[in-house]
């Protein structure tokens, strides 16, 4: 049995496949709707949504609560291929301590950090073992 899609979900899924995207999920704050909000400027209005983006990005800057869930909005579409620096996973933990997240966000930003402390000590273990044999 078909389920039932609305109009704009079905419009989505297209947009999510022709741009090479996985979708979100529905019901979540900045979900389904807000990704399909972008993908149609992108794909419809290329230059309504450079403008958009610049500023989001604007108000980003000057937002703490907003720059935390930007960084995991980029993580999540792996835009930062990069592991975090000291500074900045300091700076994501200070801004947590200050801004009232729910519990939920609070473990997956703790998984977050974890996952990249982790990855940049295996990096500087890699790197040591290659000057070893080098």
């Amino acid at each position: 049995m078909e389920k039932l899609l609305a109009p704009w979900y079905k419009d989505y899924l297209r947009l999510c496949k022709m741009c090479n995207v996985s979708p979100r999920l529905c019901g979540v704050k900045g979900g389904a709707w807000d990704h399909y909000y972008e993908l149609s400027l992108k794909v419809y209005d290329p230059d309504g949504y450079e403008s958009y983006m610049r500023i989001r990005k604007y108000r980003i800057q000057y937002n703490e609560k907003a720059q935390i869930l930007d960084l995991l909005d980029k993580l999540d579409k792996g835009v930062l291929r990069v592991p975090l620096s000291d500074s900045e996973i300091l700076k994501i933990k200070k801004l947590i301590e200050a801004a009232d997240f729910s519990d939920s966000t609070e473990k997956s930003l703790a998984k977050l950090i974890a996952e990249t402390k982790a990855y940049r000590a295996r990096m500087a273990a890699q790197r040591q073992r290659v000057m070893v044999y080098a």
